[in-house]
């Protein structure tokens, strides 16, 4: 594509160089190889500056630089704007076609609830025959194709690859989870959804990586409801009313049983995992029934149900869909032929672990017992009030490390304890992860239930910037192999 055509409508604060060069790619990360005749955008990152490696870029063949700022460096070709992601979300969409005006796009946002929607919605759409492909925590999904990330919401240039690609395998859908900081960090700019989601809010994701206080991150989820056609809307959430407020959009309201809102569900039904009940909404009334546990996973049903008669999905798939719906590290039970069960849940803040074990235990006839940690560079108050919630709701609590980060995990652990003390809780204090899973594991008796609580679907330990590969399921079966 030639450079005049691809800045074209880009806010600039000026331009040196000549514009009819061709630019082959665009590329923001020094540590990607940069291609010859590659644009490379300098962001100025919470970590990193892209302007110190310039020069690199220049000596792996780029042939043009986009900066925020006046710097020393040796292209001819130089673009200056104010803002580097603002900038690299209108590029990478412009540069691939602006993918997303011929894509039917369904965002995701809220503190819980997001990755088991999207799943949901995407087994529904896959169930109608629809060709959908899907981004979020667990990584992207076209077709057989999976590809791994980093983030729940990548980065502006990757999610519009994401939606080239997805045309080029004839998606005509594509479901999306959209994090806060994601939309903070405008990567989800230059998308054009037609229908977006909120879950809920929970005070967490507050610190210097992320946001600076909870306003900051409401406001960003807010956002979302400005660049969508629908909003679909929890009204269980104690948020919501701020998020309608400053909505732009149409808005359809959504709850578990408040016969107020425009959907919610009615003659509830639980038997062993299977849970059914009866969707009321949209002119519409029928039973569905999901292999999920507890009434979040309701409302979460609620909300995919909810977009899928939008898009007009018919009900016996949206049945079908939902039938097949399992989540990996959401309520996911561990198959063994052990007297006890064991529960993989990704539940890493107050809120989704109150929920989880508060439900769950119902359910559970021997004792429950916590396996779980807290992220480092993370709030503060998270890891008190959780060692509370544990110390409450739980019969036995293991406290560990989950991803320290650049944090010492003695530290983080010291601090959930002091919560877990405000209660006549029993616990222990292992900070090794896995041995601390096979201290639960030894002490189960029947019918107990382990909770493995914060790592869900991720694979890895992350501590000192450096992941190392870390998964409990792997965990699980070595430590009952041994046992055995």
């Amino acid at each position: 594509m030639k450079l005049k055509d691809l800045i074209k409508d880009l806010n600039l604060i000026s331009f040196t160089g000549n514009e009819n060069i061709d630019i082959t790619g665009i590329e923001y990360d020094s540590r990607k190889k940069i291609q010859k005749g590659n644009l490379f955008v300098c962001i100025d990152g919470i970590d990193e500056d892209g302007h110190t490696y310039i020069n690199k870029a220049k000596e792996d063949g780029a042939v043009c630089v986009l900066v925020t700022k006046k710097v020393n460096n040796p292209f001819e070709n130089v673009i200056e704007v104010e803002n580097g992601r603002e900038a690299l979300a209108f590029l990478a969409s412009k540069f691939y076609g602006n993918p997303t005006n011929k894509l039917d796009i369904t965002g995701i946002t809220g503190t819980k609830g997001k990755t088991t929607i999207a799943k949901m919605l995407k087994e529904i759409l896959d169930s109608d025959k629809k060709k959908c492909s899907l981004s979020g925590t667990l990584g992207m999904f076209i077709g057989d194709k999976h590809i791994k990330t980093k983030n729940t919401t990548p980065s502006s240039l990757d999610l519009q690859k994401f939606f080239y690609d997805s045309l080029q395998e004839k998606c005509e859908y594509s479901v999306m989870e959209v994090a806060s900081i994601a939309l903070k960090q405008k990567r989800v700019n230059n998308i054009n959804f037609n229908i977006a989601i909120y879950t809920n809010l929970a005070k967490t994701h507050i610190g210097k990586r992320e946001h600076s206080d909870f306003n900051d991150y409401m406001e960003s989820k807010a956002k979302l409801f400005t660049m969508c056609n629908t909003g679909i809307i929890n009204i269980d959430d104690a948020y919501y009313k701020d998020i309608i407020k400053k909505a732009t959009c149409d808005i359809i309201t959504y709850s578990y049983n408040n016969e107020k809102a425009d959907v919610y569900s009615e003659n509830i039904r639980v038997k062993d995992v299977i849970t059914t009940f009866t969707y009321v909404g949209l002119d519409k009334k029928f039973d569905v029934s999901i292999s999920m546990p507890g009434t979040f996973n309701i409302v979460n049903a609620i909300a995919a149900i909810t977009a899928a008669l939008l898009l007009d999905v018919d009900i016996q798939s949206i049945k079908k869909g939902l039938a097949n719906t399992k989540v990996k590290g959401r309520c996911e039970v561990i198959s063994s032929k052990t007297p006890y069960k064991i529960m993989i849940d990704y539940a890493h803040n107050q809120s989704s672990l109150e929920k989880l074990l508060s439900e769950i235990r119902l359910g559970t006839k021997g004792r429950l017992i916590t396996v779980f940690g807290c992220g480092g560079d993370r709030d503060n108050e998270m890891r008190y009030d959780m060692g509370e919630i544990s110390g409450r709701l739980a019969d036995y609590t293991v406290i560990t490390s989950d991803n320290p980060r650049t944090e010492d995990p003695k530290n983080i652990i010291k601090m959930i304890e002091e919560g877990m003390k405000k209660t006549s809780g029993k616990y222990t204090c292992i900070e090794d992860r896995t041995k601390a899973i096979k201290y639960a594991i030894n002490m189960a008796k029947e019918n107990d239930l382990i909770i493995l609580a914060g790592k869900g679907h991720e694979t890895y330990i992350e501590k000192n910037n450096i992941r190392s590969h870390y998964d409990e399921r792997e965990i699980v079966a070595s430590i009952l192999k041994e046992l055995s």
